[in-house]
């Protein structure tokens, strides 16, 4: 008997078709075949459509516009070409949360091109030039005060080439740092198939100091780094030409670093030499490890035109035993060139300073010893002594006086020796009133005495302010001289936006002798007397950041508020003196003025609108002047360096615009 087939029966005559048991389906397989081609051929026309799409949107002008548009935080200004290629904006600003803003002006690439990468990478990204005038990066608050830890790998996940990089400006943090110039390099990241990042040929300028150097750094733990830089300046305004060299090596986390910086002897002052040798542990706690430092003859003006000139020799060192035992550090540095201050000289003769911290406990580091000794290069001026201590909520620096002279710190003040101690201090950077960050508490007083013209007086002067960016507060300031003062209170606060100080202050003077505060060396006019000074005054104006740079009536304009100015019972250069005085400026435009004086018989009354506008041309005074003993001014006449009359006059006179004409008696002139 043969196999037959196992075929299906044909239906019977009482079965009904499609009731046969296990009948296949070929025509359904077929069918959901169909739908998983279908599906497939649509998901290469969506791939082959997003490439399409994203290969319009950076080959294109209006697609790379488009593209920009689509990236969060990111603002592009005038953008012109495309991604792929050659492209430039007039600016760009990123902002990027918790991290900081990028600000770019004028950027531009030329000949952008992405193409295969080695084995490993994704992509590879070719630049032939990268340019920008102006580049400003602000970082973000820090939202903890923890060190950073130490990446893992720095791979990348596709290769960057840019051949030539050139930055007009570079700016990193505050608007008021030294901009970094003429930054050019080339930057390859992901070099060498991924393991390493490279900085050639770099060159910058950072004021009048230019330097070169290189940098490259392993993708893969330990993070290798070696790094070279080379900087000098030329001799200008007296000072020497100086070269430095600097140079990094090591694992990321605990890299060695070595510098000198060389001086050649010049305009009489001696070769300086610097020579630097320490571990850092960048994301450690406690960031120094050893430290070696020697200096010879360091001037250090060489580094800033507002720094003073120095000849410092001397050491410090850092020395750190263990983790968890105190790590020290160490300074001792004498000053050969010690000077006035007002003469760019620094009145330091020796410093010697002691900190102690724990690395693994940096919640305390103390001060345990300051030491300075001041004075000139023949006379020694005292010492002030100091220690402090910083922790997590508070910062503090306490120092002593120690027969401090005045006069041989700065030729201009008095000659005052001064004892005592003055008391600074802080929040920290975990206190909980943010408000309070960065403002430094001043408190103190100092006792002393006056030499050296007339009888031996005893002095005081007292502090109790606080400093910061955004408010200064006088709560207390006082200088006495035997039975004299001078007393000081007010605030000044920033306005939010940051072009403005709105100034609020008392001032009081009582049988004040200025001549007590001059320098001998003052102007003999000013020494004669006799001085009395009673007087009180007060301000409430806003005063503009750029009013320095303003002239004098764009200044008087700026100046929004109202001061007042009274005088009672008091003598000037021996000429008997009382008045008062009132400024008001609402708008600007116009400031109401008041004053009334009498001078030894001499009065003057005036009152007027002084206008801050059109060159004056809104000025309008009425001024009433009477003057039967000029000659008893004359002592005044000589203080201010003038010449006056010797007789007498009267007279009252309206005006109106600054060139207007007033009545005039003419006076004969002698010489007083």
């Amino acid at each position: 008997m043969t196999d037959e087939p196992n075929l299906p029966k044909p239906p019977g005559p009482t079965e009904p078709v499609g009731a046969t048991a296990a009948t296949p389906q070929p025509a359904r397989r077929s069918h959901a075949w169909r739908w998983v081609g279908a599906g497939a051929l649509l998901l290469v026309l969506l791939l082959g459509a997003a490439f399409g799409a994203a290969w319009w949107a950076l080959r294109s002008e209006s697609g790379s516009a488009w593209l920009l548009s689509h990236v969060p935080g990111l603002e592009v200004r005038q953008p012109h070409g495309a991604l792929l290629g050659d492209f430039g904006a007039a600016g760009v600003e990123l902002r990027i949360a918790g991290v900081g803003t990028l600000q770019i002006d004028r950027l531009g690439w030329k000949r952008l091109e992405v193409g295969r990468a080695p084995a490993g990478l994704w992509l590879r990204i070719a630049i032939a030039e990268l340019q920008a005038a102006r580049v400003d990066w602000q970082s973000a608050a820090p939202t903890s005060s923890a060190p950073a830890s130490a990446p893992a790998s720095l791979a990348l996940p596709l290769e960057i080439d840019i051949a030539a990089l050139h930055i007009g400006t570079l700016r990193l943090g505050a608007a008021g740092a030294t901009p970094l110039r003429d930054l050019e390099a080339a930057v390859h990241l992901g070099a060498d198939f991924g393991s390493v990042h490279r900085i050639d040929k770099l060159a910058l300028t950072w004021g009048r100091v230019r330097a070169q150097g290189s940098a490259q750094i392993a993708a893969a733990a330990p993070l290798q780094l070696e790094a070279h830089v080379t900087a000098k300046q030329d001799a200008a305004g007296g000072g020497p030409a100086w070269s430095a060299t600097a140079s990094a090596a090591g694992p990321l986390a605990a890299p060695l670093v070595q510098a000198t910086v060389r001086a050649a002897a010049a305009s009489g002052r001696p070769a300086q030499s610097l020579d630097l040798r320490a571990t850092l542990r960048p994301f450690a706690a406690w960031p120094l490890g050893d430290l070696d430092l020697t200096a010879t003859a360091l001037d250090l003006s060489l580094f800033g035109a507002a720094l003073p000139v120095t000849a410092l020799s001397g050491k410090a060192t850092a020395q750190t035993h263990g983790i968890d035992r105190p790590s020290l550090v160490t300074a001792t540095l004498a000053n050969a060139d010690p000077g006035h201050w007002n003469d760019d000289r620094l009145p330091l003769r020796k410093i010697e300073l002691e900190l102690r911290a724990r690395p693994d406990d940096l919640q305390v580091l103390d001060l345990r010893t300051f030491d300075a000794e001041l004075g000139g290069r023949d006379k020694p001026a005292g010492r002030i002594e100091g220690t402090g201590r910083w922790t997590p909520s508070r910062w503090n620096l306490e120092t002593k006086f120690v027969d401090v002279q005045a006069a041989l710190l700065d030729s201009r003040a008095p000659a005052l020796t001064l004892v005592g101690a003055l008391a600074f201090g802080g929040a920290g950077n975990t206190a909980p009133a943010a408000p309070q960050a960065g403002v430094v508490d001043v408190k103190g007083t100092l006792q002393g005495r006056l030499d050296g013209r007339g009888p031996v007086r005893s002095a005081q002067l007292r502090l109790d302010a606080s400093v910061g960016a955004q408010r200064i507060e006088v709560r207390a300031a006082e200088a006495r001289i035997g039975d004299t003062a001078a007393s000081l209170a007010g605030t000044a606060t920033r306005a939010p936006s940051g072009d403005a100080w709105q100034i609020r202050a008392r001032a009081a003077l009582v049988d004040f002798d200025p001549t007590l505060w001059l320098p001998d060396r003052a102007d003999p006019a000013w020494k004669q007397g006799p001085h009395r000074l009673n007087a009180n005054g007060s301000i409430d104006i806003a005063v503009p950041s750029s009013i320095a740079a303003l002239p004098w009536l764009a200044a008087l304009a700026a100046m929004r508020g109202q001061a007042d100015l009274k005088i009672a019972n008091s003598v000037l250069a021996g000429v008997s003196l009382h008045g008062d005085a009132t400024w008001r400026n609402a708008d600007g435009a116009s400031a109401l003025a008041h004053a009334t004086f009498d001078a030894d018989g001499n009065s003057v009354r005036a009152d007027g609108r002084v206008g801050l506008r059109d060159g004056g041309a809104a000025d309008s005074w009425d001024a009433t002047i009477a003057a039967p003993a000029l000659e008893r001014l004359a002592p005044l006449w000589r203080l201010m360096r003038t010449t006056t009359g010797t007789a007498s006059a009267a007279a009252r006179a309206p005006q109106s615009g600054r060139t207007a004409a007033a009545t005039e008696r003419k006076l004969p002139r002698s010489n007083c």
